[in-house]
């Protein structure tokens, strides 16, 4: 009920924040087993 009350774009930028977040967590992983720096 919590989410209802929080308006749809706070949950959207939350959740875009988490995806960066993970997308960027999931990059460097896969940079680094390959050997190569992360591109930041």
């Amino acid at each position: 009920l919590k989410r209802f009350i929080i308006n749809d774009f706070f949950t959207q930028y939350i959740d875009f924040d988490i995806y960066n977040f993970m997308r960027g967590a999931l990059d460097y992983n896969i940079s680094e087993l390959v050997g190569e720096k992360p591109g930041f």
